[in-house]
């Protein structure tokens, strides 16, 4: 089964291979297999830089620094991807007319951890909330910045003097 969803998806890489395009340029194959349910989902990696062909891409070696802490050597990158848990966000993209779901990034896995007491935090944060202004509570009126007082002009009880036409 294929991933055939757009979105975040918790990974681990089952396969790579390296390979070279026919003009010559070399790319990283990324099998992907999702934890929850074993969907499969496959992602490629360019390794030339857009630039400058004879250049490795950074964005690339960041990916991959980022999501696996892989060190440079491509000797070895098989033992330090291969296996690893990671997350991907999908999209789908229009190729020929046909919606195809392309795997848009790979990302480290998420540093939350799961809470370790849910409720006493949960109250928490909503003790906090009551304490915030009125203004922020729904059906309020937005916050506007106030500017700084002016005093109007005065106001003058007189009528306005009438210019002489003879003058």
């Amino acid at each position: 089964m294929k991933i055939d969803t757009a979105g975040l998806h918790a990974v681990t890489v089952s396969a790579l291979e390296i390979g070279q395009s026919e003009a010559g340029k070399p790319y990283i194959t990324l099998n992907f297999v999702r934890k929850e349910d074993n969907a499969t989902a496959v992602g490629f990696l360019s390794l030339t830089d857009k630039n400058d062909p004879n250049k490795l891409s950074e964005f690339t070696f960041k990916t991959l620094l980022d999501a696996f802490k892989f060190d440079g050597d491509f000797e070895r990158i098989n033992e330090q991807v291969i296996g690893k848990d990671c997350s991907i966000v999908t999209q789908f993209e229009d190729r020929n007319g046909k919606e195809l779901l392309r795997v848009q990034y790979i990302n480290p896995l998420s540093s939350a951890r799961p809470l370790e007491d849910g409720s006493s935090l949960l109250k928490r944060l909503s003790a906090q909330a009551k304490a915030l202004p009125q203004i922020y509570r729904p059906g309020s009126a937005p916050i506007r910045p106030q500017s700084p007082k002016q005093t109007p002009a005065p106001v003058s009880t007189q009528p306005a003097p009438v210019a002489d036409p003879f003058a």
